[in-house]
Protein backbone atom coordinates (compact mmCIF):
# COMPACT_ATOMS: atom_id res chain seq x y z
CA UNK A 1 0.00 0.00 0.00
CA UNK A 2 1.20 3.56 -0.75
CA UNK A 3 0.67 6.71 1.30
CA UNK A 4 -0.68 8.51 -1.76
CA UNK A 5 -3.52 5.98 -1.92
CA UNK A 6 -4.66 7.08 1.53
CA UNK A 7 -4.41 10.73 0.51
CA UNK A 8 -6.39 9.96 -2.66
CA UNK A 9 -9.03 8.14 -0.65
CA UNK A 10 -9.52 11.07 1.77
CA UNK A 11 -9.68 13.59 -1.10
CA UNK A 12 -12.42 11.55 -2.81
CA UNK A 13 -14.26 10.95 0.46
CA UNK A 14 -14.37 14.71 0.94
CA UNK A 15 -15.24 15.90 -2.59
CA UNK A 16 -17.39 12.87 -3.53
CA UNK A 17 -16.42 13.54 -7.14
CA UNK A 18 -13.69 11.67 -9.03
CA UNK A 19 -12.93 14.58 -11.35
CA UNK A 20 -12.58 17.21 -8.59
CA UNK A 21 -10.57 14.84 -6.39
CA UNK A 22 -8.20 14.04 -9.27
CA UNK A 23 -7.71 17.76 -9.88
CA UNK A 24 -6.96 18.30 -6.19
CA UNK A 25 -4.40 15.50 -6.28
CA UNK A 26 -2.87 16.85 -9.51
CA UNK A 27 -3.29 13.61 -11.47
CA UNK A 28 -5.43 12.58 -14.43
CA UNK A 29 -8.80 11.06 -13.61
CA UNK A 30 -7.93 7.63 -15.10
CA UNK A 31 -4.73 7.46 -13.02
CA UNK A 32 -6.64 8.59 -9.93
CA UNK A 33 -9.34 5.94 -10.47
CA UNK A 34 -6.67 3.25 -10.83
CA UNK A 35 -5.12 4.25 -7.51
CA UNK A 36 -8.49 4.09 -5.75
CA UNK A 37 -9.04 0.64 -7.27
CA UNK A 38 -5.58 -0.43 -6.12
CA UNK A 39 -6.41 0.61 -2.54
CA UNK A 40 -9.73 -1.25 -2.67
CA UNK A 41 -7.97 -4.32 -4.02
CA UNK A 42 -5.40 -4.18 -1.22
CA UNK A 43 -8.15 -3.87 1.40
CA UNK A 44 -10.38 -6.46 -0.24
CA UNK A 45 -13.41 -4.13 -0.05
CA UNK A 46 -15.10 -1.53 -2.21
CA UNK A 47 -14.85 1.83 -0.49
CA UNK A 48 -17.13 3.86 -2.79
CA UNK A 49 -20.57 3.33 -4.23
CA UNK A 50 -19.99 4.45 -7.81
CA UNK A 51 -23.65 4.04 -8.72
CA UNK A 52 -24.62 6.82 -6.30
CA UNK A 53 -24.54 10.48 -7.28
CA UNK A 54 -22.64 12.15 -5.85
CA UNK A 55 -20.21 9.31 -5.16
CA UNK A 56 -20.86 7.88 -1.69
CA UNK A 57 -18.82 5.91 0.80
CA UNK A 58 -19.80 2.29 1.34
CA UNK A 59 -20.06 1.04 4.95
CA UNK A 60 -16.50 -0.23 4.58
CA UNK A 61 -15.43 3.19 3.28
CA UNK A 62 -17.02 4.97 6.25
CA UNK A 63 -15.21 2.65 8.64
CA UNK A 64 -11.91 3.11 6.84
CA UNK A 65 -12.06 6.91 6.69
CA UNK A 66 -11.19 7.41 10.37
CA UNK A 67 -8.52 4.73 10.11
CA UNK A 68 -6.91 6.43 7.10
CA UNK A 69 -6.97 9.83 8.82
CA UNK A 70 -5.28 8.45 11.92
CA UNK A 71 -2.72 6.48 9.89
CA UNK A 72 -1.68 9.58 7.98
CA UNK A 73 -1.47 11.64 11.16
CA UNK A 74 0.81 9.04 12.76
CA UNK A 75 2.96 8.81 9.65
CA UNK A 76 3.38 12.58 9.40
CA UNK A 77 4.18 12.80 13.13
CA UNK A 78 6.74 10.02 12.78
CA UNK A 79 8.33 11.80 9.82
CA UNK A 80 8.61 15.01 11.84
CA UNK A 81 10.31 13.17 14.69
CA UNK A 82 12.74 11.38 12.38
CA UNK A 83 13.57 14.63 10.60
CA UNK A 84 14.71 16.00 13.94
CA UNK A 85 11.81 18.23 14.97
CA UNK A 86 10.90 18.23 18.64
CA UNK A 87 7.68 16.65 19.86
CA UNK A 88 5.04 19.31 20.30
CA UNK A 89 4.15 20.15 23.91
CA UNK A 90 0.61 19.54 25.11
CA UNK A 91 -0.41 23.18 24.66
CA UNK A 92 0.81 23.31 21.04
CA UNK A 93 -1.74 23.98 18.32
CA UNK A 94 -1.05 23.42 14.61
CA UNK A 95 -2.49 26.08 12.32
CA UNK A 96 -2.62 25.97 8.54
CA UNK A 97 -3.17 29.57 7.47
CA UNK A 98 -3.74 31.16 4.08
CA UNK A 99 -0.57 33.05 3.08
CA UNK A 100 -2.15 36.51 3.20
CA UNK A 101 -3.86 35.93 6.54
CA UNK A 102 -0.63 34.69 8.11
CA UNK A 103 0.75 38.22 7.63
CA UNK A 104 -2.39 40.30 8.25
CA UNK A 105 -5.01 38.84 10.61
CA UNK A 106 -3.25 35.95 12.34
CA UNK A 107 -0.69 37.81 14.53
CA UNK A 108 -3.22 40.19 16.09
CA UNK A 109 -5.88 37.51 16.40
CA UNK A 110 -3.50 35.10 18.16
CA UNK A 111 -2.37 37.81 20.55
CA UNK A 112 -5.97 38.62 21.46
CA UNK A 113 -6.83 34.92 21.91
CA UNK A 114 -3.91 34.31 24.24
CA UNK A 115 -4.81 37.30 26.43
CA UNK A 116 -8.11 35.57 27.24
CA UNK A 117 -7.31 31.88 26.76
CA UNK A 118 -3.79 31.69 28.15
CA UNK A 119 -0.48 30.63 26.72
CA UNK A 120 -0.33 28.23 23.81
CA UNK A 121 2.37 27.26 21.36
CA UNK A 122 1.19 28.07 17.83
CA UNK A 123 2.84 26.05 15.07
CA UNK A 124 1.90 28.01 11.95
CA UNK A 125 2.20 26.79 8.38
CA UNK A 126 1.48 29.43 5.73
CA UNK A 127 -0.13 27.70 2.77
CA UNK A 128 -2.55 28.08 -0.09
CA UNK A 129 -6.18 27.26 0.62
CA UNK A 130 -6.16 24.03 -1.41
CA UNK A 131 -3.19 22.57 0.50
CA UNK A 132 -4.60 23.82 3.80
CA UNK A 133 -7.88 21.98 3.17
CA UNK A 134 -5.97 18.78 2.39
CA UNK A 135 -3.88 19.21 5.54
CA UNK A 136 -7.05 19.52 7.63
CA UNK A 137 -8.65 16.50 5.97
CA UNK A 138 -5.53 14.40 6.45
CA UNK A 139 -4.93 15.43 10.07
CA UNK A 140 -1.82 17.47 9.31
CA UNK A 141 -3.13 20.50 11.22
CA UNK A 142 -5.57 21.20 14.05
CA UNK A 143 -7.09 24.35 12.59
CA UNK A 144 -7.39 25.92 9.15
CA UNK A 145 -7.71 29.71 8.92
CA UNK A 146 -8.73 30.89 5.48
CA UNK A 147 -11.01 33.06 3.38
CA UNK A 148 -14.45 31.80 2.45
CA UNK A 149 -17.35 32.91 0.30
CA UNK A 150 -20.70 31.15 -0.27
CA UNK A 151 -20.11 31.08 -4.03
CA UNK A 152 -16.61 29.61 -3.60
CA UNK A 153 -17.16 26.65 -1.24
CA UNK A 154 -14.29 24.65 0.25
CA UNK A 155 -16.21 21.35 -0.06
CA UNK A 156 -15.59 20.40 3.57
CA UNK A 157 -18.26 18.02 4.81
CA UNK A 158 -20.11 19.71 7.73
CA UNK A 159 -20.65 16.29 9.29
CA UNK A 160 -16.87 16.05 9.78
CA UNK A 161 -15.77 19.68 9.97
CA UNK A 162 -17.12 22.72 11.77
CA UNK A 163 -16.18 26.36 11.59
CA UNK A 164 -16.64 29.74 13.19
CA UNK A 165 -16.40 33.17 11.63
CA UNK A 166 -13.39 35.11 12.89
CA UNK A 167 -13.69 38.32 10.88
CA UNK A 168 -14.53 39.78 7.48
CA UNK A 169 -12.45 41.20 4.66
CA UNK A 170 -13.18 43.20 1.53
CA UNK A 171 -11.45 42.31 -1.71
CA UNK A 172 -11.34 45.40 -3.91
CA UNK A 173 -9.41 46.88 -6.87
CA UNK A 174 -6.44 49.16 -6.23
CA UNK A 175 -4.61 51.40 -8.66
CA UNK A 176 -1.11 52.81 -8.50
CA UNK A 177 -1.04 56.52 -7.69
CA UNK A 178 0.22 59.57 -9.51
CA UNK A 179 2.28 62.26 -7.75
CA UNK A 180 -0.85 63.80 -6.26
CA UNK A 181 -1.95 60.49 -4.79
CA UNK A 182 -4.75 60.08 -7.33
CA UNK A 183 -5.56 56.82 -9.11
CA UNK A 184 -3.65 56.42 -12.37
CA UNK A 185 -6.21 53.92 -13.68
CA UNK A 186 -9.95 53.48 -13.37
CA UNK A 187 -12.31 50.71 -14.29
CA UNK A 188 -13.79 49.43 -16.54
CA UNK A 189 -11.27 50.56 -19.18
CA UNK A 190 -12.07 50.35 -22.89
CA UNK A 191 -11.43 47.89 -25.69
CA UNK A 192 -9.06 50.40 -27.25
CA UNK A 193 -7.27 51.16 -23.96
CA UNK A 194 -7.51 48.16 -21.60
CA UNK A 195 -6.27 48.62 -18.04
CA UNK A 196 -2.96 46.86 -17.22
CA UNK A 197 -3.79 44.18 -14.67
CA UNK A 198 -1.71 42.32 -12.07
CA UNK A 199 -3.53 39.03 -11.50
CA UNK A 200 -3.50 36.12 -9.10
CA UNK A 201 -2.68 32.74 -10.55
CA UNK A 202 -5.88 31.01 -11.63
CA UNK A 203 -5.56 28.26 -9.01
CA UNK A 204 -5.29 30.66 -6.07
CA UNK A 205 -8.43 31.19 -3.97
CA UNK A 206 -8.22 34.97 -4.38
CA UNK A 207 -7.79 34.42 -8.11
CA UNK A 208 -11.09 32.54 -8.13
CA UNK A 209 -12.65 35.33 -6.07
CA UNK A 210 -11.55 37.98 -8.60
CA UNK A 211 -12.88 35.83 -11.45
CA UNK A 212 -16.23 35.69 -9.62
CA UNK A 213 -16.24 39.49 -9.24
CA UNK A 214 -15.61 40.01 -12.95
CA UNK A 215 -18.26 37.47 -13.95
CA UNK A 216 -20.89 39.15 -11.75
CA UNK A 217 -20.00 42.78 -12.54
CA UNK A 218 -22.81 44.67 -14.31
CA UNK A 219 -20.31 46.26 -16.70
CA UNK A 220 -17.72 44.51 -18.78
CA UNK A 221 -14.13 45.19 -17.75
CA UNK A 222 -11.36 45.66 -20.28
CA UNK A 223 -8.13 44.37 -18.73
CA UNK A 224 -4.73 43.62 -20.18
CA UNK A 225 -2.89 40.94 -18.22
CA UNK A 226 0.51 42.39 -17.35
CA UNK A 227 1.83 40.06 -14.64
CA UNK A 228 0.65 37.16 -12.49
CA UNK A 229 1.57 35.81 -9.04
CA UNK A 230 0.35 33.19 -6.56
CA UNK A 231 0.53 35.27 -3.38
CA UNK A 232 -0.69 38.72 -2.39
CA UNK A 233 2.75 40.03 -1.34
CA UNK A 234 4.23 39.05 -4.70
CA UNK A 235 1.30 40.71 -6.47
CA UNK A 236 1.83 43.91 -4.47
CA UNK A 237 5.51 43.94 -5.41
CA UNK A 238 4.61 43.59 -9.08
CA UNK A 239 2.07 46.38 -8.80
CA UNK A 240 4.67 48.65 -7.15
CA UNK A 241 7.12 48.03 -10.00
CA UNK A 242 4.61 48.16 -12.85
CA UNK A 243 1.73 50.62 -13.03
CA UNK A 244 -1.78 49.20 -13.24
CA UNK A 245 -4.51 47.72 -11.06
CA UNK A 246 -4.81 44.65 -8.84
CA UNK A 247 -7.46 43.21 -6.53
CA UNK A 248 -6.16 43.03 -2.96
CA UNK A 249 -7.62 42.38 0.50
CA UNK A 250 -7.99 45.73 2.29
CA UNK A 251 -5.82 44.69 5.23
CA UNK A 252 -3.01 43.61 2.90
CA UNK A 253 -2.99 46.96 1.06
CA UNK A 254 -3.26 49.24 4.13
CA UNK A 255 0.44 50.18 4.32
CA UNK A 256 0.75 50.93 0.60
CA UNK A 257 -2.40 53.07 0.74
CA UNK A 258 -1.03 54.99 3.74
CA UNK A 259 2.23 55.56 1.85
CA UNK A 260 0.24 56.76 -1.21
CA UNK A 261 1.62 54.05 -3.47
CA UNK A 262 -1.85 52.55 -4.03
CA UNK A 263 -5.34 53.95 -3.84
CA UNK A 264 -8.57 51.99 -3.57
CA UNK A 265 -11.03 52.49 -6.40
CA UNK A 266 -13.82 53.14 -3.90
CA UNK A 267 -16.25 54.45 -6.46
CA UNK A 268 -16.22 51.05 -8.11
CA UNK A 269 -18.02 48.98 -5.47
CA UNK A 270 -19.49 46.79 -8.18
CA UNK A 271 -16.00 45.24 -8.40
CA UNK A 272 -15.67 44.40 -4.70
CA UNK A 273 -16.41 41.20 -2.79
CA UNK A 274 -17.02 40.63 0.92
CA UNK A 275 -15.13 37.60 2.20
CA UNK A 276 -15.45 35.77 5.49
CA UNK A 277 -12.38 34.77 7.48
CA UNK A 278 -13.24 31.40 8.97
CA UNK A 279 -11.54 28.97 11.33
CA UNK A 280 -12.14 25.26 10.64
CA UNK A 281 -11.48 22.13 12.70
CA UNK A 282 -12.24 18.43 12.38
CA UNK A 283 -14.90 17.12 14.76
CA UNK A 284 -12.91 13.93 15.39
CA UNK A 285 -9.79 15.79 16.54
CA UNK A 286 -9.53 14.60 20.15
CA UNK A 287 -6.49 16.63 21.30
CA UNK A 288 -7.48 18.21 24.64
CA UNK A 289 -5.98 21.62 23.84
CA UNK A 290 -7.93 21.72 20.55
CA UNK A 291 -11.24 21.06 22.27
CA UNK A 292 -10.50 23.56 25.04
CA UNK A 293 -9.51 26.31 22.61
CA UNK A 294 -12.54 25.63 20.40
CA UNK A 295 -14.94 25.90 23.35
CA UNK A 296 -13.32 29.21 24.29
CA UNK A 297 -13.65 30.55 20.74
CA UNK A 298 -17.24 29.39 20.32
CA UNK A 299 -18.16 31.03 23.65
CA UNK A 300 -16.61 34.32 22.51
CA UNK A 301 -18.30 34.04 19.11
CA UNK A 302 -21.71 33.51 20.73
CA UNK A 303 -21.15 36.51 22.99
Amino acid sequence: MEIKWLEDFLALAETRNFSRAATQRNVTQPAFSRRIRALESWLGNELFDRAAYPTALTPAGKAFRDVATELLRQLYDARSVLQGSQKLPGNAVRFAVAHTLSLTHLPGWLEAVQREFGALVAQVTATNVHDGVLSLIEGGCDFLLCYQHPQLPLLLNPERFMHIRISDETLRPYSTCDRRGKAEYVLPGTAAAPVPYMAYASGAFLGKAVAHILEQAPRRTHLRLAHQADMTDALKALLLMHKGVAWLPESAAAREVADRHFTALRGDDEWTLKLEINLYRARENARPVVGKLWRHLVKDDAA
